[in-house]
């Protein structure tokens, strides 16, 4: 979620997950890396994170 909301290229982003980042973790708001990315227009990563 922080590589998110602190506007990660999308290649980081990838790396992340290939290292095993959660794409399904909550945040304190319940809030999941493609919910928050859907809800502030991040469409590079939605295609990412789908």
């Amino acid at each position: 979620m922080t590589a998110i909301k602190r506007r990660y290229a999308p290649e980081q982003v990838q790396l992340l997950l290939r290292h095993g980042a959660d794409i399904h973790h909550q945040n304190e708001a319940k809030e999941t890396p493609l919910t928050w990315a859907r809800a502030n227009g991040r469409k590079s990563l939605l295609a990412i994170l789908q």
